[in-house]
């Protein structure tokens, strides 16, 4: 008994095989995770030491070449190379594509561990930073509060909206960026000093010794265990200005006050950040590698209505400046509105053709049922539904349509030739099997090697092609079995269209099909009668077409960049130029940005610059992040107000900025 011949006879056996593959399935997609493009492990490992002061042969020789003896040997290192600047050393490596940024992020961890001893104690800790897109903040908010402070609302959001956010799930890390830190500034006196004949050596032992919270022991009683501790920390300035730091010859003691001046201000280390030229403070929310970055959005966006109505009485609002997942989400969504249009473009043609509604109908079950069981392994594999699985599931849906409609179309003519509904679906699915199953396997050997791709290609493919070939051996399975068995339950020789607009339109193109048949033998004659004609030219044409892309009229490139309608303005000043100075430069290029009706919103960051490969933090750097409106409101693409924004900047000489979509 063949699986065709099971399928006819055991409808019920069959029925629930369908019924549980497709429960399985619309599980198992409900599960997918939900990214722009397939998960990629980006082979580079950043070092980024900061050494304030240091000059740049000084970095260099401290820093950056020690650093780059220390990870030279790590396993399947391709190359190393640095940048050694003013106050800070940037050492990359990159590896093989076969390697593993993890394992390769904690070899380079353990041999830094290893030098650094040898590294100056003035310098910075070493970060170690692997340069992973989904290591991009996710969201970027801005923070305003009518009631606090500049310093107060910074203090706030590290405190209170930092752990919050933290906690929510898939939140890995968050940021917080602009308004002011509070800092104690305690200023000696050299004067004072050499008249008490004291040191910077003595005020800061004394500080630090009276500076202190420590645990001095336990009392035990009978049935009671408590910890003891002495509170030693300051909480007032009047505490610090009374510290004693010496005593004179005569006795008396010498307080801090007496030769420093102590005053509450703010740490000039500072990010100075805007939304749309208005302080704000910023918060970047990087979700964790393996998290699905809108169920994280989604989280961020409920956590920001609860925050805004707890904290009402302290006047804070939140505005977002930046959401990544606004583009993957309307791409998706664009994505599954193709597929549903191609779907029922494919039951229409399939009535013009076959002029029956039934096997429409039978078609138009086919192919859901083979896309809903692609989830399953979607599933397993461990995919999400991105840019690649998804483009694959579309293009999929006119191979799915082949191995049914030669089935359907076999069928439907043994029915034609007077046989009963159910020998016309054995023997016209027995007769062309071979037939479907060719047809099945070619486009498996075309699309399977696709997943075979080394390197970042073949990372991105794999995806594409694995889930090509599955619905594709799943079309093969329906063919065999769920499409004769509907077509022995509903198949009918001859069927009346009914519906007089449907009946019209059957007629219609029955016509035009007469009129084209009648016209293809017309053609086909033709070029019989002239076959050097049409070998020349058709060689010709291949030659001409090949031509192109050897002669650079066709170019080349890794990923198109699409219109996501987001850019980012870097900008890099003279190596000492102070975050003041950078802010105002800053400040008046964002009047040029705010002058473009194209520009719904930009957050400015003053002090930081972070792409996928590399963050900077220092005060000779800054950062805009762009957003347009919507692509049916504006009057141009992302490259083009890229360009615009570089045209502008001509108007400030001396000033560098690049533009990264």
């Amino acid at each position: 008994m063949t699986i065709t011949e099971l399928a006819i006879k055991r409808p019920s056996f069959i029925t629930i095989i369908f019924v549980a593959l497709s429960v399985v399935g619309i599980l198992a997609y409900s599960s997918l995770g939900t990214d722009l493009l397939p998960k990629m492990d980006w082979p580079f490992i950043t070092v980024l030491t900061t050494y304030p002061g240091a000059g740049p042969e000084e970095v260099e020789d401290l820093i950056s070449k020690p650093i780059e003896e220390a990870i030279a040997g790590t396993n399947k290192l391709d190359n190393v190379r640095s940048i050694s600047n003013e106050g800070y050393s940037i050492v990359m490596g990159q590896y093989l594509l076969d390697a593993k940024t993890d394992e390769a992020a904690i070899d380079v961890q353990r041999r830094i561990e290893q030098i650094k001893s040898k590294l100056p104690k003035d310098a910075d800790e070493p970060r170690i930073l692997k340069n992973d897109i989904s290591a991009m903040p996710v969201i970027r908010l801005a923070m305003t509060s009518s009631v606090l402070t500049s310093t107060e609302a910074y203090q706030f959001a590290k405190d209170k909206l930092k752990p919050r956010f933290e906690a929510l799930e898939g939140v890995g890390t968050v940021e917080v960026t602009g308004g002011r830190k509070r800092e104690i500034r305690i200023a000696v006196d050299n004067d004072k000093l050499r008249a008490y004949n004291l040191s910077i050596m003595q005020i800061s032992q004394s500080l630090q010794a009276e500076n202190l919270d420590f645990p001095t022991g336990t009392i035990k009683q009978q049935q009671d265990q408590f910890v003891v501790r002495v509170k030693g920390k300051f909480t007032n300035l009047e505490e610090i200005k009374t510290l004693p730091v010496s005593r004179t010859q005569t006795g008396s003691v010498i307080y801090l006050g007496d030769v420093a001046t102590v005053t509450d201000t703010y740490s000039e280390d500072m990010q100075p950040t805007r939304l749309n030229n208005e302080d704000a403070i910023g918060m970047l929310i990087v979700k964790q590698s393996d998290a699905n970055a809108t169920d994280v959005a989604d989280r961020i966006y409920a956590m920001l209505t609860t925050l805004e109505k707890e904290y009402a009485t302290d006047g804070i609002s939140f505005k977002i400046a930046q959401d990544a997942t606004h583009f993957t989400r309307a791409s998706i969504s664009e994505v599954f509105r193709d597929l549903l249009i191609a779907i029922l473009l494919v039951s229409l043609v399939l009535f013009l053709f076959l002029k029956s509604g039934r096997n429409a109908l039978i078609v138009l079950i086919s192919i859901p049922t083979s896309l809903i069981a692609t989830g399953i392994a979607m599933y397993l594999f461990g995919f999400t539904l991105n840019m690649m699985s998804l483009m694959a599931l579309a293009l999929v849906i006119g191979i799915l349509v082949d191995d049914s409609i030669v089935v359907l179309e076999n069928i439907h003519r043994k029915l034609e030739e007077g046989m009963s509904p159910v020998k016309a679906a054995i023997a016209g699915r027995n007769e062309i099997g071979f037939a479907a199953l060719a047809i099945t396997l070619v486009d498996v050997v075309v699309f399977l090697p696709m997943s075979l791709v080394g390197g970042i290609s073949g990372k991105i493919f794999r995806e594409f092609g694995i889930t090509v070939v599955v619905s594709t051996l799943m079309s093969l399975f329906v063919s065999f079995t769920l499409t004769p068995l509907l077509a022995s339950k509903f198949g009918r020789a001859h069927e009346e269209i009914r519906f007089g607009p449907m009946r019209w339109l059957s007629n219609k193109f029955e016509a035009f099909q007469d009129w084209l048949t009648e016209k293809y033998r017309s053609v086909l004659a033709w070029s019989l009668e002239h076959r050097w004609v049409i070998v020349t030219s058709s060689f010709t044409m291949f030659i001409a077409s090949c031509s192109l892309v050897f002669t650079g009229q066709i170019g080349g490139e890794f990923i198109t960049a699409p219109d996501r309608g987001e850019f980012a303005v870097n900008f890099d000043f003279p190596p000492g130029t102070n975050i003041q100075t950078s802010d105002s430069l800053i400040r008046q290029f964002e009047h040029e940005i705010a002058k473009d009706s194209n520009v719904e919103r930009y957050l400015t960051i003053v002090g930081k610059q972070e792409d996928a490969w590399m963050i900077k933090e220092r005060p000779s750097v800054g950062q805009i992040q762009v957003k347009l409106v919507d692509p049916k409101k504006r009057t141009m693409s992302s490259m083009a107000a890229m360009q615009r924004v570089k045209e502008a900047s001509l108007k400030f000489p001396g000033l560098m900025v690049r533009t990264e979509p």
